[in-house]
C-alpha cells in the first residue's frame, strides 16, 4: 500500500493482510467448510451399495436367515405360481391375461422372484407352429412349468 501512497486506517502493521487480521469463522458465526474426503483407491468398497454389503457381512450377532422367503397368498405372484404348477404349465400370454402384467414383467418375475428368490425350478418348453407351406415358422410360444420343489403356497385362484 505504501507503494501507491495509501496508509491503512486500522493501524495494522505492514505485511499483514485483512485475511489474517479478520475474525476467524468461529468468531464470526460462520460454519467452517470441511475438507473433501480423500479419494478411495480403486477396487475398495467405494460405492454405497458395496459399503452396506461389507457392513452387513461384518456385523457380529446378526445371522443371515437360513430359509428362503415364501410367496404371499392371494397375490398376483401367487396366482402365477399356481398357474405354473399345473401339469400343462402356462404361457406368458395366459399369465398376462390372468394378472394384467406385461410380458417383460412376467419373464422378469419368473427369473428373479421365482428362480432366484424363491428357489423354484422353472422349465421352459418352446414350441413352433409351422405354416402350410412348411418353409417358415408362423409363430412360437414358450410354456413355462414349475418342475422343482420349493416353498408351497396356499394360493387361491382369486388374486389381487
Amino acid at each position: 500500500m505504501t507503494a501507491i501512497g495509501v496508509e491503512r486506517e486500522d493501524g495494522a502493521p505492514e505485511g499483514v493482510t485483512e485475511a489474517t487480521t479478520g475474525a476467524t469463522p468461529a468468531e464470526a458465526g460462520v460454519q467452517a467448510v470441511e475438507a473433501p474426503a480423500p479419494a478411495v483407491e480403486r477396487g475398495s468398497a467405494a460405492t454405497p451399495a458395496k459399503r452396506r454389503a461389507k457392513a452387513k457381512a461384518a456385523e457380529p450377532g446378526k445371522a443371515m436367515p437360513a430359509e428362503r422367503p415364501t410367496a404371499r397368498t392371494g397375490t398376483k405372484q401367487a396366482l402365477m405360481i399356481e398357474m405354473l404348477r399345473r401339469p400343462e404349465g402356462a404361457t406368458v400370454e395366459q399369465i398376462a391375461a390372468a394378472t394384467g402384467w406385461q410380458h417383460h414383467t412376467i419373464r422378469g418375475g419368473i427369473s428373479g422372484a421365482l428362480k432366484k428368490k424363491l428357489g423354484l425350478t422353472v422349465e421352459a418348453t418352446r414350441t413352433r407352429e409351422v405354416g402350410p407351406n412348411k418353409t417358415g415358422a408362423k409363430g412360437s410360444s414358450t410354456v413355462y412349468r414349475i418342475t422343482g420343489s420349493g416353498p408351497e403356497t396356499g394360493t387361491s385362484p382369486a388374486a389381487g
